[in-house]
């Protein structure tokens, strides 16, 4: 008798791909997180940029 469950080749094979394309998704989410995350903060940075010298012109001309 076996003490351990025989598992078919199908099912070997199903169970790793599906792992395979898990990891390659969490990969691929991660990188596209932190490419969205970089260009927000790029976008928030020049908004930033813009403020200060729309300020530093309203200074100039008030005073």
């Amino acid at each position: 008798m076996k003490d351990k469950k025989s598992y078919s080749i199908k099912r070997q094979l199903t169970l790793s791909v599906g792992v395979l394309v898990s990891v390659l998704l969490l990969i691929s989410l991660y990188f596209s997180f932190q490419s969205a995350k970089h260009e927000v903060e790029e976008v928030y940075d020049a908004r930033l940029g813009q403020s200060a010298k729309l300020m530093l012109l309203t200074l100039s001309i008030s005073t």
